[in-house]
């Protein structure tokens, strides 16, 4: 398993025993972040993040919304 599909699960499982405000969910979303680029050596990082500066993560996070909708669309389909 790759590690973007690791931390995916990860993540995906994640379950809170208590509300979480918008921006404690965006400090721990952030924070994640940072681990993950901090891990990548230098010029990997800042490929990454020059992609991050250029839109593609509202890019990937519009294709993960999408993805997310089609697959809750197909569990509704199979009930």
């Amino acid at each position: 398993m790759n590690p973007g599909r690791q931390m995916l699960e990860l993540v995906g499982n994640l379950t809170f025993e208590r509300d979480v405000s918008p921006d404690e969910f965006w400090s721990g979303a952030f924070a994640i972040a940072v681990a993950a680029l901090g891990k990548l050596p230098e010029a990997q990082r800042e490929a990454a993040l020059a992609n991050i500066e250029c839109g593609n993560l509202r890019e990937a996070v519009d294709v993960f919304i999408a993805r997310c909708a089609a697959l809750e669309q197909s569990k509704r389909r199979l009930q």
